[in-house]
């Protein structure tokens, strides 16, 4: 797997691939070596790209595919956190981002206020998961491996061991530490200043110096300076339970897809 942040979700079989070529995404994997066969990527964009599953099938028909599916409502909350921590939402709450959404998918994205990746401004739509595991289904059948990430969490030895059954690997022992906490963002708007300062930079460094930023880190850190890492906010009741609302008649048709049973995000 890629190793540097910054290219842990290259996207490469999806729109957000953002230029890459072949010969650069072959190139994230130059660690693999006879031992060490197997090699993948991450990136999330794969699920939501009405495309992605069709381009990965021609490049490799036998390839394993892994889907990790949390809460919806959760979910959605979560990537609008996401989004204002990395400075590309400027709504200065969930629920106003979410009642920009309709307004938004008329819109072509990317664009100067969303700058993204576009299912990730579709907070509700991108968490509509029965059409996206369908695509996967379809093409790959059994060679689909579907996880609820809240068994994940709640027995992560036990789902880390029929995950390492399903890719034909010895058992791999659990990290027990958290990645990727979300932090509490103060002033969403200036988050979103300093993320075209960032981009501003990146171009003039790759324009005058053909030498862009290969460390997230390094190339992030100005958006850390405003972050505050106490009382994360939470998602309210009433905005979860009209989510899940709205999501009911998705789970009821992906419980009888895959055969799993998804009813408990429901309660």
């Amino acid at each position: 797997m890629p190793r540097e942040l910054m290219f842990k979700e290259p996207a490469f079989f999806s729109d957000l691939k953002r230029n890459m070529n072949y010969r650069q995404y072959i190139s994230l994997f130059q660690e693999a070596t006879p031992e060490r066969r197997i090699i993948g990527d991450a990136s999330t964009a794969y699920l939501t790209d009405v495309s992605a599953a069709e381009s990965i099938f021609k490049y490799n028909p036998d390839a394993k595919i892994v889907i990790s599916l949390r809460n919806p409502a959760d979910r959605a909350f979560s990537l609008y956190n996401w989004m204002v921590q990395e400075g590309y939402e400027y709504c200065g709450s969930f629920e106003s981002a979410l009642a920009m959404e309709t307004r938004r998918m008329k819109k072509k994205i990317p664009n100067f206020f969303e700058p993204e990746y576009y299912w990730n401004f579709m907070y509700y739509h991108s968490g509509c998961y029965a059409d996206q595991v369908k695509r996967f289904l379809v093409r790959f059948k059994d060679n689909v491996h579907i996880i609820n990430f809240r068994s994940f969490v709640t027995d992560t030895e036990t789902e880390l061991e029929r995950l390492c059954s399903f890719l034909g690997i010895k058992k791999i022992r659990p990290e027990q530490r958290k990645l990727n906490p979300s932090l509490r963002i103060n002033y969403p708007k200036v988050q979103f200043f300093i993320r075209k300062i960032i981009n501003v930079r990146t171009y003039l460094m790759t324009l005058c110096f053909h030498s862009p930023p290969v460390d997230k880190v390094s190339r992030d850190r100005m958006l850390r300076l405003i972050k505050k890492s106490d009382a994360v906010t939470v998602i309210s009741r009433e905005t979860r339970a009209r989510l899940l609302c709205r999501y009911e008649s998705g789970i009821r048709t992906l419980n009888r897809l895959t055969g799993m049973d998804f009813s408990e995000w429901l309660q």
